[in-house]
């Protein structure tokens, strides 16, 4: 059971999980802490009041010192101060938060604890612990003590990159130009998100995401009211704690789940309105308003350069969209209106703004704002995207914070949707199926780096969907009619062979010994509907028994504790099948090969006896394929090449020999550099876990 999923059902819950922790916690393992870590954010999970949940903040912290995350042990035992420790025993809490200080070599969290500890009865060892931290608070003092790193955002929403020139024709619309040469691989610009919500369910410990700052992976601070979003800090929660009084209840009513991508539209208008608001009030602060006239000056506010007038601006597509999608977004924004009318004090907190615009007036405006939002994030919105554990018993892989044990970096290596974000200078950039640039999210921040050399006055083109090596052109030029209101006309979209998209689809007919392609989406459609598929050169029916023989094998294994070593090797011997029928880069092949490589990993790290040295080979064979293709797809700066990468190392680091290059045959100096496409946090992480794998190579 995960951690996002349990309820306050009864006390019960909270005591059994408490006791699971202290069990945990008792054995003095690595592995067995990060299991009291996790029993002990369900015990949050499931606390019924502030006594129980001071005491689960605290147990939690105790778990974290151990596993030197001192920053959020600090944040623990701060939480369970504010929420009402016991009083008898909260000076160990106050220890616990004393060498979180001291480790983290932070003055002021040191003085502060010093001054709550002479708040206390005063007491023998309360003394001795206020002077060591004298001592250690001199001795910090003495030397040049580091900037605490304490998760800080930066403050611009636009960092300088590039010299670019936003140009407006009748046929584009807005579009961007390098206004400089660029060259591949320099970053084009960093822009950090204007608003962005979960799209993944929380969780719990470590494999959470903060809703302030979009880090991910992280020790959860949650809301004690709705369990449903959560922080990275206490500092991120009392950042966050004015907006998510607007949206606390709607979580808890379910609300945020029946809506969508207005949940996205509706945490845009909260962020952003008060810069209107205020705009309203320096320019018309004499004036009466009325509904048509307000609407009038939102106009004139997305002229300015206004952080929140760049999403105002921003293409909403109505005028293509049909009537019923207009009339849905009506709706919705009328719902949300009302939410924020009758469930919080949204439309109470600013009276003054009502001697400008009467209040009934500005429910109006409110309403069309969230309704223009609406429109805008469905075709603006972004994914955050990032790695992440997805299954609870796969915490016990991490040996410290940023190290996991030999074997299991493809465990954490999950691709996963985090945030849907809006980011409205990169919402500037056109489509194309073959796009210049490429998007590294570091937690709310975008990176935009180029993937081939700029000439100025070239386009900058961003791709809205899949590429054009993964989907056919008829499905492409639906999808983007159907969400963008547009016809591609871009270069592979102009190529009615579809070259790019048959390159990756090409199969080989045994009856003619030819290459052919349909436009079959290997990665969107049931693939068994190949059964008897016919060669478009001889008309023969082309053997795909393979499929239904591997899905069948690898959907048994999966589903069994023991694995056995002829059923890999079975799933090797229909590979092979496959691979005949597969041609070159066939973009089902990386699929095919990382369920194949995952099976031996597990058989391998699950079973005590040795792979004979033919299946040692064919193992290493496949996953050298996994990643060359993999980079021919997707390319090598891409999370696809780095899961490969992941699932290469394990592979090596599983089969415990020393391994030359030579027999390896690949560059793995490609792997290091893949790493650039990571988060910060996961960047460390994968540099780690390489060290280990370079060392296994001779």
């Amino acid at each position: 059971m995960n951690c996002g999923e349990i309820s306050r059902e009864n006390e019960t819950s909270y005591e059994l999980y408490k006791m699971e922790g202290n069990e945990f916690y008792k054995t003095g393992t690595i592995h067995n802490f990060y299991r009291a870590l996790n029993s002990y954010t369900k015990a949050l999970y499931s606390s019924k009041n502030s006594n129980s949940i001071a005491i689960a903040h605290a147990n939690r912290a105790a778990a974290l010192i151990k596993l030197e995350y001192f920053q959020e042990a600090y944040d623990d035992c701060e939480a369970a101060i504010q929420s009402r420790y016991p009083r008898e025993n909260i000076k160990k809490v106050y220890f616990r938060q004393s060498f979180c200080a001291v480790k983290l070599k932070d003055v002021q969290k040191i003085e502060n604890v010093i001054d709550n500890l002479y708040k206390l009865s005063n007491s023998e060892d309360i003394e001795k612990k206020i002077n060591q931290l004298k001592i250690d608070l001199l001795n910090l003092k003495g030397e040049d003590a580091p900037i605490n790193k304490a998760h800080v955002q930066a403050s611009d929403s636009l960092k300088k990159g590039k010299e670019q020139k936003i140009l407006k024709d009748s046929t584009k619309g807005r579009f961007v130009v390098a206004g400089e040469k660029i060259r591949e691989n320099e970053t084009i610009m960093v822009e950090k998100a204007f608003a962005f919500v979960p799209l993944d369910k929380n969780l719990g410990v470590l494999t959470s995401h903060c809703e302030t700052c979009a880090k991910a992976n992280s020790v959860c601070f949650p809301c004690i009211d709705c369990l449903s979003v959560s922080f990275c800090s206490l500092k991120c929660q009392r950042d966050f704690s004015k907006l998510h009084n607007f949206e606390c209840s709607a979580i808890r009513r379910n609300i945020t789940m029946q809506i969508g991508i207005g949940r996205l539209a509706l945490r845009t208008f909260l962020i952003g309105i008060d810069e209107f608001k205020k705009y309203v009030k320096i320019k018309y602060k004499d004036e009466v308003l009325t509904k048509r006239s307000i609407w009038q000056i939102v106009q004139y506010f997305e002229k300015t350069d206004s952080k929140y007038a760049s999403v105002l601006s921003l293409n909403t597509n109505f005028c293509k969209m049909s009537w019923l999608d207009v009339k849905r977004y009506a709706a919705t924004g009328a719902m949300l209106k009302n939410y924020l009318k009758d469930l919080t004090k949204y439309f109470e907190d600013d009276i003054s703004f009502y001697k400008i615009i009467t209040r009934s007036y500005w429910e109006v405006i409110v309403t069309a704002i969230i309704i223009r939002h609406l429109a805008q994030m469905v075709s603006n919105a972004h994914t955050i995207i990032d790695f992440k554990i997805t299954e609870e018993e796969d915490l016990n892989i991490w040996l410290s914070k940023y190290k996991i044990q030999n074997g299991y970096l493809s465990r954490f290596a999950n691709i996963t949707p985090l945030f849907a974000a809006i980011y409205p200078r990169t919402s500037l950039y056109n489509h194309s199926c073959k796009p210049n640039f490429y998007n590294k999210f570091c937690e709310a921040n975008l990176h935009v780096i180029a993937n081939d050399n700029f000439e100025i006055g070239e386009e900058i083109l961003n791709s809205y969907g899949k590429n054009c090596k993964l989907l056919d052109r008829d499905c492409r030029l639906r999808d983007l009619e159907a969400q963008y209101h547009f016809t591609c006309t871009c270069g592979p979209c102009s190529d009615k062979n579809d070259t790019e998209f048959k390159k990756h689809h090409l199969l080989f007919c045994d009856n003619c010994k030819q290459k052919f392609c349909t436009n079959f989406n290997w990665l969107e459609e049931d693939l068994l509907q190949l059964s008897g598929l016919k060669c478009n050169k001889c008309g023969s029916v082309v053997n795909m028994d393979w499929i239904r023989q591997f899905e069948q094998l690898t959907q048994y294994v999966n589903s069994c504790k023991n694995h056995k070593i002829n059923d890999l090797s079975r799933i090797i011997d229909i590979f092979e099948k496959a691979k005949y029928s597969l041609v070159g880069t066939h973009a089902y092949k990386p699929i095919l090969m990382s369920t194949l490589l995952n099976i031996g990993n597990r058989l391998i790290l699950s079973n005590s006896s040795i792979l004979p040295a033919e299946i040692k080979q064919k193992l290493i064979a496949v996953a050298v394929q996994n990643l060359e293709v993999t980079e021919n797809i997707y390319t090598l700066l891409s999370l696809e090449y780095v899961k490969a990468t992941a699932i290469f190392m394990d592979i090596i680091l599983n089969l415990q020999s020393k391994f030359s290059r030579a027999i390896i045959s690949y560059d793995v100096s490609k792997i290091k550099l893949s790493f650039d496409i990571l988060s910060d946090d996961s960047r460390a992480i994968f540099l780690n876990y390489f060290g280990n794998f370079i060392d296994a190579l001779e």
